[in-house]
């Protein structure tokens, strides 16, 4: 017997078609329950009815394809190692962690209002990752969960997402081979962390209509080229009301960023940290700060649109390849939150609003092309390491200054010359000031100086000291000489 059909039944007990010929077997809705469908024959298709409620199907060496229909509200799949594709109305949190079956390719969940499926071994408890899994269809509607539940499926490729409306934080994490995904405008919520370690992922469709994406979304997705794009550019729905912290936080591929925001919207922390081959970002209409380390280790050669930002966090620029930028739109305090373009070796013009008088700490340390310090004479404070290793060749110090912080020209070892006397307001060279400045072989202490601090001028260029004859500067152990206090330097 080859084929069978079953036009009426209530309920289908254990070994009801052991028949090694069957390939073929037809149930009618009417079937109300499925007790443990097993046996030796030869099926490779099973479509349970419609109307079905208690479903269990084991030990079936020759299945390749079973459909499990919206229905059912408790099933079981135990031991189908040919099993390629499967459907099944709802997969609970961390059912598909503990049990795996093996030789699963298309893996489809058809609706996520009911139930929950275990999928095992003969023994129930072993774990092992199936062989050839590579497509993942959730067709259920609504609220998908089962957050990490494709922990350690490292072969599926593609996922598709038709009908859902939400998706749980972790839900496809570290589906190593992962290469594409397709939502649809059904879908609306986006948790986090839902493709973080996704390493392969490449492109994602995520519809028109998303209105929230979490935290850490596409983290350390390093190969993410495209977000509802052919091109190799990443396109936010514009129905997008803010932007998450960390989004694409190592995404080191990815190359445009496209997106619509409201007024007064900050660029959150970590939001492209790490994005080496972002070359290039809008700063658009709306957009007024960028939190901590927002920009960190990008790419970026270039922005647009700073010129409205009123804040600017620390680190958020660090280490980028920023050549030029405008801040006319910067408030007073803006630059206050440290390292904000520190190590931005390439950046060299910058164009700074007037009302700006306090540089913050560390800011624009590591600059080394930055010679031009002409656009912060409105600066009356200097922060601790601000402009620390910058190209500067000459420094005449203005005169509206009233604070500069230890190290604050530390390292810059192509200052040649040095003019004090016009910062009057400033009657202490601090810790460190001028230490490895190599070529700064001689300078004039004005006679406004009254104190010289610890290692102001340590391991600098420093040959000649002259003061004013009027300068009665105290001069602080270790402060003019290299490390040790060897001489009275020209006192």
């Amino acid at each position: 017997m080859e084929y069978l059909e079953i036009p009426y039944c209530v309920t289908i007990i254990d070994n009801c078609f052991s028949n090694p010929k069957l390939n073929e077997l037809v149930l009618h809705d009417n079937i109300a329950q499925i007790m443990n469908f097993s046996g030796n024959n030869a099926l490779t298709e099973l479509i349970v009815p419609i109307g079905a409620t208690n479903v269990s199907v084991r030990d079936l060496a020759c299945l390749k394809k079973l459909i499990i229909p919206a229905t059912v509200t408790d099933y079981r799949v135990i031991n189908l190692p040919a099993l390629e594709e499967l459907t099944v109305p709802y997969i609970t949190t961390k059912q598909l962690e503990d049990y795996a079956i093996t030789n699963l390719i298309d893996l489809v969940y058809n609706d996520s209002s009911v139930g929950g499926v275990y999928i095992s071994d003969s023994t129930g408890n072993e774990k092992y990752a199936p062989t050839n899994f590579k497509t993942l269809n959730i067709v259920g509607s609504g609220y998908i969960g089962c957050a990490n539940c494709l922990n350690g499926y490292s072969t599926i490729e593609e996922i598709n997402v038709p009908n859902a409306i939400s998706i749980v934080d972790n839900m496809f994490a570290g589906i190593q081979n992962l290469k594409k995904v397709i939502f649809s405008d059904n879908l609306l919520t986006l948790g986090a962390s839902v493709f973080y370690n996704c390493s392969e992922l490449v492109d994602v469709n995520l519809g028109t209509k998303v209105t929230t994406i979490g935290a850490n979304t596409f983290e350390n997705c390093n190969k993410l080229l495209r977000i509802n794009s052919s091109e190799d550019k990443v396109i936010l729905p514009s129905t997008l009301t803010t932007l998450s912290t960390g989004m694409f936080k190592n995404c080191s591929s990815i190359k445009s960023i496209d997106y619509t925001v409201n007024n007064n919207t900050v660029i959150p922390s970590y939001f492209a940290y790490g994005c080496t081959s972002l070359t290039n970002f809008e700063f658009k209409n709306g957009i007024v700060e960028i939190s901590d380390c927002a920009f960190e280790g990008a790419g970026l050669t270039e922005v647009s649109g700073e010129e409205q930002l009123t804040f600017i966090g620390n680190r958020s620029l660090a280490s980028t390849k920023l050549e030029s930028v405008n801040l006319d739109g910067l408030s007073s305090s803006g630059l206050m939150m440290g390292g904000a373009f520190r190590d931005c070796t390439e950046l060299s013009t910058i164009s700074i609003n007037s009302n700006v008088t306090k540089i913050g700490i560390s800011t624009f340390e590591g600059c080394s092309s930055l010679s031009d310090l002409t656009p912060f004479e409105n600066v009356d404070e200097i922060g601790s390491n601000a402009f620390r290793g910058i190209g500067v060749e000459s420094l005449t110090l203005w005169a509206n200054l009233t604070s500069v912080g230890s190290g604050a020209f530390n390292s810059c070892v192509n200052l040649k010359s040095v003019e004090l006397s016009k910062m009057i307001s400033v009657t202490q060279i601090p810790y460190a000031l001028f230490g490895y400045c190599s070529q700064l072989e001689e300078i004039f202490i004005p006679a406004h100086i009254t104190n010289i601090s610890a290692f102001a001028f340590q391991f600098s260029g420093i040959k000649s000291i002259s003061f004013d004859d009027d300068c009665e500067a105290n001069l602080e152990e270790k402060s003019i000489c290299r490390y040790v206090f060897i001489r009275k330097c020209c006192v």
